[in-house]
């Protein structure tokens, strides 16, 4: 079963697992913050019309990659998914 195939329950964990467990605390810190930002960027998108859609094809691909270059290419939808799943549950992902 893949990430995307899971509801937004059975995703949570996963993802709180992954970040708190994988990352390095001091990037841990920075990508809390970051989204942290891009909360409020959403928050706004009234406004600004960046919604969580909208910043995780932009931020997605610069936050996550793979070393092959066109395995990158074909994990491109997996991978805006993934960022925008973060953006929208960053409060239960992030708390400790």
């Amino acid at each position: 079963m893949t990430f995307q195939e899971l509801t937004s329950i059975e995703k949570l964990p996963v993802a709180k697992s992954l970040i708190l467990h994988r990352l390095p605390e001091d990037n841990y810190e920075i990508l809390h913050y970051l989204f942290e930002f891009l909360v409020k960027v959403v928050d706004r998108s009234d406004l600004n019309k960046m919604t969580a859609s909208n910043l995780a094809i932009v931020f997605g691909p610069n936050l996550l990659w793979a070393r092959n270059k066109q395995a990158s290419l074909f994990s491109i939808t997996k991978i805006n998914h993934f960022t925008e799943f973060l953006l929208k549950y960053h409060d239960l992902i992030f708390a400790k």
